[in-house]
């Protein structure tokens, strides 16, 4: 007769744990929903830095935002060893640009609303300006006052064609820079 009270018992006892269980489970849960509903309105809304560098698994930089050398602010993607990069640079006052450049800078691709370059000196109108080989082959397409398109090799013109307001103008260039054919 004494077994079904020690059943009787231990029923009773694994009632009571498995309410403190659940009691403690529930408290728990509250907890962790109070702490994530916390954190939630407190994160930080905005970062700051001077500089935001990407860095690849070996440590190397493939990205930059930050500072320009001259003023205003570039972001600049770099392939492994800086052998090719694309820049997007804006200033407050000499516009802004996107630059994408082949290996070691021998190709380049400008894309600008317009822009002065310090190296050298230089105030570029607004255009598209493709070079490769480091300038031995050129197309070039300036917006102004006088939109001209431009085709060379070295520093050279090929062909230009100039449209000033009052009087447009195709030129052609021998390979020495002397003018061959002229519309005017």
């Amino acid at each position: 007769m004494g077994e079904p009270l020690d059943l009787a018992k231990q029923l009773q006892q694994l009632r009571k744990d498995n309410t403190r269980i659940r009691l403690l489970g529930s408290f728990l849960i509250v907890g962790l929903l109070a702490v994530i509903f916390t954190n939630h309105f407190q994160r930080p809304t905005s970062l700051e830095a001077t500089e935001f560098l990407l860095k690849d698994s070996a440590g190397n930089v493939v990205a930059r935002l930050g500072a320009a050398k001259f003023g205003g602010t570039c972001l600049t993607l770099m392939a492994k060893e800086h052998a090719a990069d694309a820049q997007l640079c804006v200033h407050d006052d000499d516009g802004s640009y996107l630059a994408l450049v082949n290996h070691q800078g021998d190709s380049r691709v400008s894309l600008s609303p317009g822009f002065t370059d310090y190296e050298p000196l230089t105030r570029f109108p607004a255009g598209l300006y493709i070079r490769q080989d480091l300038g031995k082959n050129f197309a070039s397409l300036t917006l102004g006052t006088e939109t001209k398109f431009a085709l060379g090799h070295g520093p050279q013109n090929s062909i230009l064609v100039s449209s000033p307001p009052d009087k447009p103008e195709i030129t052609l260039f021998s390979g020495e820079g002397k003018r061959i054919w002229s519309t005017h």
